[in-house]
């Protein structure tokens, strides 16, 4: 629902589907996305985690698919998501050199980045007190292949890029359990994981 370009303000993603730099954005977010989003007679099919097709349908509201961006660049790598780094890349080659995309945890990514300012972090805390979940990108160019695809050669050094911010709402029903709940005399509480 939120975009956030480096150096520049929190915005609505709504209003900025026609934003040349919010489009690159979302690309870079897609790229690093392992799902899919089909049309079957009509009607979206999502396929795989939830937080990467919201991504990926985000690129689709910009009139982007992942489909189209696979014809410019070839999948090298990857180094999978993990919850001691809070993030992920993959290595694709563009043209003659090559690109690493990197998403994660906004804190962690921000500290990886040579262009991180304080605006930065305050538009990552801003999303997240409107109880958004946020991810940051950023990337790295190459001439060559790196020849040790490991975190300490990909995921440093990067270019930030941005920030998204998902909404991710109750489901209906969760309305009427803890009204449930509560007249069976539990006492409810919600946790996360996203921010403190």
């Amino acid at each position: 629902t939120k975009v956030y370009l480096a150096d520049d303000e929190v915005r609505d993603l709504e209003s900025n589907t026609n934003n040349q730099a919010v489009k690159e954005m979302l690309d870079y977010f897609t790229l690093s996305s392992d799902a899919e989003v089909r049309v079957e007679d009509g009607e979206q099919i999502l396929i795989g985690d939830p937080t990467e097709t919201a991504l990926v349908v985000a690129s689709l509201a910009c009139d982007q698919t992942k489909k189209d961006l696979l014809t410019q660049y070839t999948y090298v790598d990857e180094l999978s998501f993990d919850s001691t780094r809070k993030m992920m890349t993959v290595v694709y080659q563009l043209n003659d050199k090559y690109i690493t995309i990197t998403k994660g945890a906004p804190d962690v990514v921000l500290h990886r980045s040579v262009n991180k300012v304080n605006k930065s972090f305050e538009a990552n805390d801003a999303m997240a007190s409107d109880a958004l979940r946020v991810l940051a990108v950023a990337y790295k160019i190459y001439d060559v292949l790196p020849s040790e695809i490991n975190s300490d050669e990909l995921e440093n050094e990067l270019t930030f890029v941005g920030l998204v911010g998902m909404i991710d709402p109750p489901r209906p029903e969760v309305k009427e359990a803890i009204s449930l709940a509560k007249g069976a005399g539990v006492r409810t509480v919600m946790i996360t994981g996203d921010h403190k």
